[in-house]
Formats: structure tokens, sequence, C-alpha cells
């Protein structure tokens, strides 16, 4: 494998791409439409949201927060949570992206624990990039959560998605046990559905890639006799089956502080109404209290700062 997975290989320092526009990065809003989850996760972010009673926004929210940001180049949101099928109105929050405004790239987050209320989005088609949280193969509970629904029942799930024309991945949070990813790589790879694997992403800090995580990523390559590829603008690699992706490597772009390359990746919005710049910062703007261009401006501008930089008080 050599040094596939070095950073010395681009031909330009990622960090030297740097944002001269006013548009959403990538076109792509994450939006947290719930706090409430019915999982516990060990290393849940929960999209940087804090508070202590789980927030949760409303469909006229989310209107008025998409409709003004097709202003600024949105082509692409992602609902997330939480567990965004606790909500409510999720069904009409889909149908209003995909239906009538029609966003070309509606994207969900979940962990499929819901089925009964997943299967009738899909059915609908009202999901183009379906992602399901699965960290272990055949684990009791199918995340590192003391409470859920065995890996075994989300991987049925999955195929069942799958067999009605979803496209869906698995996206798994590698803690070191190379085994696991291993053994869940193999049923990707079987089954034909894209595995996404994430490194942790805590407050540590680190000046290189966790060797680790490296390292098993070259034995997941070598072990299929995968060929590498890599999108280049936020230096992730993937590893590929007959020219495809089936296999990311998505490493703490946090934990190496390149927060340039994170802010090109996409912007996340709260269940409260608040867009952030950095999920581990400090930094955001309400998008809620008629201000919506002023904070979008301002989230932009702060783009690729990181976590605890002074907040910019004019658009670059």
């Amino acid at each position: 494998m050599g040094t596939v997975f070095g950073r010395h290989e681009l031909p330009y320092p990622i960090e030297a791409i740097n944002y001269s526009h006013q548009n959403i990065p990538s076109g792509y809003l994450r939006i947290s439409i719930t706090e409430a989850c019915n999982m516990r996760c060990s290393y849940c972010h929960n999209e940087g949201q804090t508070s202590v009673s789980p927030k949760q926004m409303t469909l006229a929210e989310l209107r008025y927060i998409v409709t003004n940001a097709l202003r600024y180049g949105l082509t692409k949101v992602r609902l997330t949570g939480g567990e965004p099928l606790l909500h409510r109105d999720c069904r009409a929050m889909l149908t209003f992206l995909k239906r009538e405004l029609g966003i070309p790239t509606v994207g969900f987050n979940t962990n499929a624990v819901l089925m009964d209320r997943l299967l009738p989005l899909v059915s609908d088609g009202l999901l183009d990039d379906l992602v399901i949280g699965v960290d272990y193969l055949d684990g009791a509970v199918s995340k590192d959560s003391p409470s859920g629904l065995s890996s075994e029942t989300i991987l049925h799930n999955i195929l069942l998605l799958k067999d009605v024309g979803q496209k869906v991945s698995i996206a798994c949070v590698y803690d070191g046990n190379y085994e696991s990813v291993e053994r869940l790589a193999t049923w990707c790879l079987e089954h034909e559905v894209v595995l996404k694997i994430l490194q942790l992403t805590d407050a540590r800090i680190e000046t290189e890639i966790d060797p680790d995580f490296i390292s098993m990523a070259k034995r997941i390559v070598d072990r299929f006799g995968l060929k590498v590829g890599i999108i280049a603008t936020f230096a992730e690699y993937y590893a590929m089956v007959n020219g495809m992706p089936a296999i990311y490597f998505f490493q703490s772009h946090c934990r190496l502080r390149e927060c340039v390359i994170c802010g090109k990746i996409h912007i996340r919005v709260t269940a409260a109404g608040f867009i952030k710049s950095c999920i581990q910062g400090g930094v955001e703007y309400p998008l809620l209290t008629g201000h919506f261009d002023d904070s979008m401006l301002k989230v932009i501008a702060h783009l690729g700062c990181a976590p605890g930089a002074p907040p910019c008080d004019t658009p670059a």
C-alpha cells in the first residue's frame, strides 16, 4: 500500500483552498429536527447540541429555513437528530423538501429502530440518501448503546430497504476494534451496501491521523483486494469495487484541527434553529429571529475557524 493514505500526495495543500464566495459549502445543510433519541450511544454528539431538555423544530421553522437557504445555493438537505423518526412531522417535512421544493438530494440519518415509520417513507420515494448507524455485525444492540435492537434485526431492516430500491449505506464508528469492522465490511461487500467508517470525534487534538486508523484502512483494503480513491477537496479516502466507492474512511478532521477542510463539507442547523460553523465550537447564529441573512453570512464567514476562535462580525 505504500503511503496511499498520506497527505503529501495531493498536488496542492487542502488548507490553501479558501472560500471566496458567500454560498453554503457544497450546497449542503444538515438539519437536526429533534434532539430526542431512542438510543444512547456512548460517542453521540447529537449534532453539537447540548441542551438539557430536548428541543424540536417545527414544520413551519424548517420551511422558513430551507426556503431562505435556497438563495445561498442549497441543493442538499439531510435531516438528522437525535432520531428524526421520533418527530411527529417527519413525513410532512420530507414531503415538503422532496415534493414541494424539489430539493435535488434529500438525506436522512437514522438508527432504523422504528422500521414501521421508516419503510413508508422509503416506499414513497421521499429519501435520496439514507444512512443507518450500525457498529457491530452480531451485537445484542446494533450500536454502542445500552438500548436498541440487535444487529441482526437492523441488518435485516437494511436489506428490506434495499430490496424496495432504496440507496442505503451504513455508518459505523471505529473504536479500535479491527475485527469488528472487518466483519461488518465483509457483510457490506457481500450485500452491496456502502460502508462509512468514521473515526471517533472527541476532545482530543492530534498532529497526524491516528496510525491505528491508517492501519485499519490499509488492512481493509488489502484484505478485500480493493482499489483506493480520494475525495481531494475533503482529504478523505475510499475503497472501490468495480470502480465504485464501497467503503469510505472518514478520519476526524476535528482531532487534526483541519477546520478549513471541515468548513467545506456542510453546515449544521440545530433543532432550536441556530446555524453552527463548527460542531465543537460555541459559535452559532439564530435563523428564526428575523435576521436570517445576517446570520447566514456570519456563519459562512466563520467557516474554517478553530473551536474557540472569536466570531466574525462581518462577512469575509
